[in-house]
């Protein structure tokens, strides 16, 4: 466990070393990164069963909290501080169906709210707010050893005018986000493909299991309210390790590392870029960033309210 998880680092690592740009006249497209910490916690229960015990309906709440460091175009910016500067909190409910036990669930996330700040170094600090309606379909499946899991979510979302942050990541600032006009108004088509691998002959949800998982992730923005550039919105990979521990409570940790890939067509001019024009964000410019990720997920909340059995 140990063993893996300094690898994993060390992927993180190489990946932001890799990622120091080296440009020239010539280039078509500048890359740009930056890293960040992204924390989240899925915490979930049963409602309902079917005869046979199976899960049938399921409720969860997604909690997210992510910092960020300085972009790697600012000067004497520090970016290797990933907890330097807010970036997002994110509050998401569910509610899921299993049509097929194990094999086909339906979700709906009725509501959900996502603060966002800019980051401070770059022009004044602002925030905004979002809300989103989330249908979802997941398929499930087992190839030998292999857990596969495919997921299609549409989001409608309704996102705020920027304002300026008062509080610099403070929840105060909530209030002041909700300004929404028309055309904050988008949607978004999300397509995932994620492969779990048990590590000592335990599936995912078998407490005592240790596990590699990995996915990509697309993202295709849609609606009348964005550009055309801005069809491909972004798209992420991840790779972590999970281990899902012995004790009476069915928490799994999850730990690794995300590499978002995140087209910026429409930056100009970076605030911060290094003089003498090293950095030309009048091209076709993307940014490649770094995220270390942490997931804690609790499958069933209601045990860890339950008195246990002597």
């Amino acid at each position: 466990m140990n063993k893996l998880f300094t690898l994993l680092c060390a992927v993180t690592v190489f990946c932001s070393i890799a990622q120091t740009p080296n440009y020239n006249a010539t280039d078509k497209r500048i890359n740009a990164y930056r890293n960040s910490f992204w924390f989240e916690a899925n915490l979930g229960g049963t409602l309902a069963r079917y005869a046979d015990s199976a899960a049938k309906w399921q409720y969860q709440l997604d909690l997210q909290y992510r910092r960020m460091a300085d972009a790697n175009y600012i000067q004497n910016g520090q970016k290797w501080n990933i907890f330097s500067d807010p970036y997002q909190q994110v509050y998401r409910p569910w509610i899921h169906y299993w049509v097929k036990p194990k094999t086909v669930r339906l979700s709906l996330s009725p509501i959900g709210y996502w603060a966002t700040w800019t980051p401070g170094k770059e022009g004044t600090q602002q925030f905004f707010g979002e809300y989103r309606i989330c249908p979802q379909l997941t398929l499930f499946q087992k190839v030998g050893k292999l857990e596969i899991q495919q997921r299609y979510r549409y989001e409608f979302r309704w996102q705020s005018n920027k304002v300026t942050s008062e509080h610099n990541g403070g929840l105060a600032d909530y209030g002041a986000g909700d300004n929404f006009v028309h055309n904050g108004q988008k949607m978004r088509m999300r397509y995932l493909l994620r492969v779990n691998m048990p590590l000592n002959g335990k599936s995912t949800g078998t407490r005592g299991s240790l596990y590699l998982t990995a996915w990509n992730e697309l993202f295709l923005g849609l609606g009348a309210n964005t550009a055309n550039t801005k069809l491909l919105d972004q798209d992420r990979f991840v790779l972590l390790i999970g281990k899902y521990f012995k004790s009476s409570f069915p928490v799994k940790v999850e730990l690794g590392y995300t590499m978002q890939y995140l087209p910026k067509y429409d930056i100009a001019v970076a605030t911060g870029q290094q003089a003498g024009g090293a950095y030309d964000y009048g091209r076709l410019n993307w940014e490649m960033n770094n995220s270390f990720q942490v997931f804690l997920i609790c499958d069933d909340l209601h045990s860890l309210f339950n008195k246990k059995k002597k």
